[in-house]
């Protein structure tokens, strides 16, 4: 099930004894784009709080309610702390922790020039991975959200605002056009390029 990070953080976080908060962000390992941690604003608890759980201790994420229900408790929940955004905090602590919501508006760079920005990412809620970029693309006066498959892309620079894609610009600007209602797989983007020469991150 593929949910678009922007829908996810309007869900709620039930524990097993009730609601704690919603969805605040979604922390991401940038090598294989599987989420390694949810970050929920326990605000109505807590003002200001921000906790980080595991994806694994989701037992069900209900798309119809926007709810996803965790095994553990509130308390359990609101004592577990976060660091908050893709700051030099939390690139201390793992480099290559990065944070959706954070890098969400990053340039796509094609290996021959911009293509790009992204929108929003989508989010395989059963298996907790980041399949899909959603960028949206410039060719004259058309302008398209397309999909671009997350083993397409590269380094990510933050202080460069860009993440650097293995592709050309015309496949990234052909790509498979974002379908916002029940999106599935749209399979790989066709079309290799040269490698990106700007790898730092």
């Amino acid at each position: 099930m593929l949910i678009p990070t922007g829908d996810l953080r309007r869900f709620g976080v039930r524990a097993v004894d009730g609601e704690i908060g919603r969805i605040h962000d979604l922390q991401v390992d940038d090598r294989s784009w599987a989420i390694r941690g949810i970050v929920v604003d326990v605000g109505h608890w807590l003002t200001g709080h921000l906790a980080l759980i595991r994806p694994s201790v989701v037992v069900n994420a209900d798309r119809g309610n926007q709810t996803i229900h965790v095994a553990l408790t509130a308390e359990q929940i609101a004592d577990a702390e976060a660091s908050e955004g893709d700051s030099p905090r939390l690139r201390q602590v793992d480099p290559h922790l990065r944070s959706l919501r954070a890098i969400g508006q990053y340039g796509i760079e094609a290996g021959d020039g911009e293509a790009g920005h992204v929108e929003d990412w989508l989010v395989d809620v059963r298996t907790w991975r980041t399949r899909y970029a959603v960028v949206e693309t410039a060719s004259g006066w058309t302008r398209r959200n397309v999909l671009v498959p997350v083993q397409e892309l590269g380094a990510i620079s933050w202080s460069a605002r860009a993440i650097y894609a293995d592709l050309p610009r015309a496949a990234i600007i052909h790509a498979p056009e974002y379908e916002p209602a029940g999106q599935r797989d749209a399979g790989p983007v066709t079309g290799s390029g040269p490698s990106p020469s700007r790898r730092s991150a």
